[in-house]
């Protein structure tokens, strides 16, 4: 299997991984209060692993990793025979050193780029969810989502059932 983001090869392959099909379920706030539950929709996918860098090279392809990781934004992560997909590298850990070998834990978060005008990704923001953490979901920046949904005029002026542009 071939390990790949953007232009970082995973000299070894990760030890472990596991890939999390996501689901969302729409949620709309009802005049009478409450929350009506609606259909479900596919949410991104989550994937979590992690592995030991071994070698006189260890201590340098996990700083290749790192600057990946520092660098934020979406890249192509490549999974061998399972394909490949947009993706945020959203946490980096190293796990621990001993010697030559560097262990890491990642996680990666699927990223739909490339859509524009009548195809963007818009989030529906469901019961107690927060700007901060629909960034989190995404790998984007609260900035980023104030800056392309002006009718935000703060972090916190989301409500449930409303809608966020992602990208």
């Amino acid at each position: 299997m071939v390990f790949i983001f953007r232009n970082f090869c995973f000299p070894v392959n990760p030890q472990t991984v596991e890939i999390e099909r996501g689901a969302r379920v729409r949620t709309q706030l009802l005049a009478a209060g409450g929350y009506q539950l609606g259909e479900r929709s596919p949410g991104p996918a989550v994937i979590r692993g992690g592995g030991v860098f071994t070698g006189g090279d260890a201590v340098r392809d996990f700083g290749r990793l790192r600057g990946e990781y520092l660098r934020g934004g979406s890249g192509v992560l490549i999974l061998g025979a399972y394909g490949s997909l947009d993706a945020v590298l959203r946490t980096l850990t190293c796990t621990g050193r001993q010697g030559d070998s560097v262990g890491y834990a990642f996680e990666f978060v699927e990223f739909p780029v490339g859509q524009t005008g009548a195809s963007r990704v818009v989030h529906t923001v469901g019961a107690g969810e927060t700007l901060w953490e629909i960034a989190d979901l995404y790998g984007v920046t609260v900035e980023h989502l104030l800056a392309i949904n002006p009718s935000l005029c703060a972090p916190d002026a989301i409500t449930p059932g409303g809608e966020v542009f992602v990208c």
